[in-house]
C-alpha cells in the first residue's frame, strides 16, 4: 500500500510551528507507522535537520488504495493569525482513500469523547 502522512511539530522551545508530509510503501499501516517513527529517528541522528524540534505530531496517515483519477484535497487547514487556533481537514474528498488518525496505544478510543489532549508522536525536549 501507498501512504501518506501529515505531520505538525513545535520548535525551539515552542515559540515556532511547522509541518511536514511523508510518502512511502509499506505492507500495512503498523509497518508504516514504525517506518515513518524510524525515518524520523535517523533524520534527526543522522542530519541537524531536526535539531530545534521539541515535538512532533502524527496528525494523520492516509492509505491510497488507488491513485484518484481526479484531484483529491489531503490537507486543508485555516489558521486564526490573531490567536494561532486552526481548523484542519483531512481529506475532503476521499475518492480511493483511507484515513487513519494515530493514536497512542491505549488511547485509540478516546477520540469519540471529543476531550482528548492531543500528544506527540515523538518528543525529545
Amino acid at each position: 500500500m501507498k501512504y501518506l502522512a501529515h505531520f505538525t511539530f513545535d520548535e525551539s522551545n515552542h515559540s515556532k510551528h511547522g509541518y511536514f508530509t511523508m510518502l512511502l510503501s509499506a505492507e500495512n499501516t503498523e509497518a508504516a507507522v514504525l517506518a515513518l517513527r524510524q525515518k524520523i529517528m535517523a533524520i534527526r541522528t543522522g542530519s541537524d535537520a531536526f535539531n530545534d524540534l521539541d515535538e512532533i505530531y502524527l496528525d494523520d496517515i492516509i492509505e491510497i488504495d488507488d491513485f484518484p483519477k481526479s484531484p483529491v484535497i489531503t490537507r486543508f487547514e485555516s489558521m486564526d493569525l490573531a490567536d494561532q487556533s486552526t481548523l484542519s481537514s483531512n481529506p475532503i474528498d476521499q475518492e480511493g482513500l483511507h484515513v487513519f488518525h494515530w493514536w497512542p496505544k491505549g488511547k485509540e478510543g478516546e477520540y469519540a469523547r471529543d476531550k482528548y489532549n492531543i500528544e506527540p508522536f515523538m518528543r525529545w525536549h
